[in-house]
């Protein structure tokens, strides 16, 4: 008679247990669908409004260090090394490692732009220099305005909310062009 009872009380205990286990699991899951529903409309703005402007950006960027090496020496020009950073941004998509190098190449712009001021060069090589710095100043101006930011904005701040805690270790967050 006990072993029937002790047995009763076992078997509850793992239905008890399982129960538990299948809201946790149900709960996470939503969750998760929640966080990847979001994403996926961060991601889709991104592969439409921001990838598209700093492919367009990558032009200015490479005309600059193409005009820079005419008044620059090659260990100088090499070191800021534009031509990695493009080919880094032209072979990803992620866009933590496209935000990452875009910041790269936004500074490298500048490190270019900052030396070629300084410099005694010709009208027409100046005129140049600053249309290019101000094409690429002016996608940057855009990146940063896209709605996208937005939407990657509110995604990151969902995911810093409520069960994101839970999410955050499969979900990277999505950069904001600001």
């Amino acid at each position: 008679m006990k072993t029937a009872k002790a047995n009763m009380q076992n078997k509850r205990k793992t239905a008890w247990i399982i129960t538990i286990l299948l809201i946790i699991l149900s709960i996470f899951a939503g969750a998760f669908t929640s966080y990847t529903s979001l994403r996926r409309e961060s991601m889709a703005a991104f592969q439409d409004e921001i990838l598209p402007t700093v492919r367009q950006a990558l032009v200015p960027a490479h005309d600059l260090h193409t005009l820079a090496s005419r008044h620059l020496d090659g260990n100088t020009i090499n070191s800021i090394g534009i031509p990695q950073i493009v080919n880094s941004i032209q072979n990803t998509e992620n866009p933590i490692e496209t935000y990452t190098q875009f910041v790269y190449l936004n500074r490298a712009v500048w490190e270019i732009y900052d030396m070629l001021e300084h410099m005694a060069i010709e009208a027409g090589d100046r005129n140049l220099i600053t249309a290019l710095h101000a094409n690429f100043m002016g996608l940057d101006l855009i990146l940063s305005l896209s709605p996208y930011n937005a939407l990657a904005h509110n995604f990151n701040d969902t995911l810093g909310n409520n069960l994101g805690f839970l999410i955050r270790v499969f979900i990277d967050e999505m950069p904001i062009f600001d």
